[in-house]
């Protein structure tokens, strides 16, 4: 496992002078520092393994202090100068066992670290580095060679004590209370994670907090000071967004020693609702009849109704692109908010602001499923045998000079009847807009539905003419 790096780096400056020469380094660069970085910074290891460190020369006019470019056929030459270690660390590794790959301004270092038995907490090798940069101009004034040199530090350390995490990442959300949501759809989603407590030492002790963006909150377990128990085990719940364009997350979950030294750390992604597709079915139509009682209306009446029904498929996608997380799978999470919009018989309708009700209020694996329902009722005190059979099947019973079944006072078709009062003489299409709220976050983008009737009033297609 990669090591945790604090790297520090000590500059020399020197020329090797002729025997009673003088030379004032006016026109020769000066090493302004050497770089030492390791990115991304690891956790560090468990007792041993091995460090890498990248070291990078940068040179400076000697006038003006300013960063330049090597000159052309500078040479660089890159040697350890020793390791060392805390006197209670054995064996303690030699120069012999650090790697030097690379030429030029950058170099590649790296030193594997066996396990070793100790008892101070941590552990910090020192690893010194020598470079000698030439370049064959620079010359003194007797033609002797003039050579920088500049040494640089890496610290390699390990600690005795090492936590890791399940699950790893840490994926976790929260929900957002709004006016639309029931009661029962609000709660907190919390990620329950263990931290493993690794130690090869007499100490075990950690805490846990959290770094970098703070977009999660910890609870539970989140020290074993107290008890020294091997595992921590704790939730993880969200508080703002990861942004969408850093899936790996920006927020970390931190374990630390007693010292406050690193041992160990976990990734967190905050993920909410961010998009949703619908997927339309084709239209159904349905007629049913029953018998009806309308008060303050004397007689008996038929109520012969057509449902249009187009069946919904709603996929809720999160910041990242992919299928919302099951975190947040349950009911009434998804709600919907359908303005006022003028409908078949160009009446205003009120404004549906709520869950998803139809067919019913489940969603799961960022999955729910919608209905558009339409009914057209026609009310009559009127009703024929030939009209009660035939409506369920679409079979309609006109009007004749004779009446409906040699009846003349049955001379009345319902359905006929409530087309000529409803006046509709050609094919209406009605519009309605549909916003999606998931677990109270808004999702993008607003669907369009386009309704077409046809000139008797059957709904002939739903469509959807795409987001804005």
């Amino acid at each position: 496992m990669l090591s945790n790096m604090r790297c520090a780096a000590i500059i020399a400056l020197c020329s090797a002078l002729a025997a009673g020469g003088t030379y004032a380094l006016a026109d020769v660069p000066q090493i302004e520092m050497i770089t030492v970085d390791q990115s991304p910074d690891p956790n560090p290891a468990l007792f041993g393994g091995t460090v890498t460190a990248v070291l990078t020369v940068h040179l400076k006019d000697p006038t003006t202090g300013d960063e330049i470019q090597p000159p052309p056929d500078t040479s660089y030459l890159w040697s350890c100068l020793s390791v060392t270690a805390p006197d209670d660390v054995t064996p303690v590794p030699t120069a012999a066992g650090v790697s030097l790959v690379g030429a030029g301004p950058t170099e590649t270092v790296s030193a594997t670290f066996a396990p070793t038995t100790y008892t101070t907490l941590p552990v910090d090798y020192q690893i010194a580095l020598l470079v000698v940069v030439s370049n064959p101009a620079w010359l003194d004034v007797n033609g002797n060679p003039i050579t920088l040199t500049g040494t640089a530090t890496v610290d390699a350390f390990f600690s005795n004590i090492s936590v890791s995490f399940t699950p790893n990442p840490v994926r976790t959300g929260y929900f957002v209370m709004t006016g639309m949501q029931a009661p029962m759809a609000y709660r907190d989603i919390e990620t329950p994670v263990v931290a493993q407590v690794s130690s090869m030492g007499p100490v075990n002790k950690v805490n846990l907090s959290v770094e970098g963006q703070l977009r999660a909150a910890i609870s539970g377990d989140i020290s074993n000071a107290a008890s020294g128990s091997a595992d921590l085990n704790f939730n993880v719940a969200g508080v703002s967004p990861t942004p969408g364009n850093v899936p790996g997350g920006d927020t970390s979950i931190v374990a630390t020693d007693v010292n406050g030294n690193r041992a160990g750390s976990v990734n967190t992604v905050v993920v909410i609702p961010s998009t949703c597709g619908e997927d339309r079915g084709p239209v159904t139509l349905k007629n049913t009849y029953a018998p009806a009682n309308y008060p303050g209306f004397p007689g008996t009446w038929f109520l012969f109704t057509t449902t249009a029904s187009s069946p919904v498929t709603i996929t809720v996608y999160d910041q990242f692109g992919a299928v919302l997380d099951a975190m947040y799978d349950g009911s009434a999470v998804v709600d919907e908010d359908i303005p006022p919009f003028t409908d078949l018989w160009g009446r205003l309708t009120k404004e549906v602001n709520g869950a998803i009700e139809l067919p019913d209020m489940v969603f799961a694996s960022g999955v729910k499923t919608d209905q558009n329902l339409t009914n057209a009722n026609y009310p009559s005190t009127v009703a024929a045998p030939g009209q009660e059979s035939g409506w369920p099947n679409f079979l309609l019973t006109l009007s004749s000079p004779n009446g409906v079944d040699g009846d003349p006072l049955l001379s009345t078709n319902a359905f006929a009847l409530q087309m000529n009062l409803l006046n509709v003489k050609s094919s209406v299409t009605t519009f309605m807009n549909q916003s999606i709220t998931v677990a109270g976050h808004g999702v993008s983008p607003v669907w369009q539905q386009q309704t077409t009737y046809s000139s008797v009033g059957f709904p002939v297609s739903i469509s959807e003419l795409g987001g804005s």
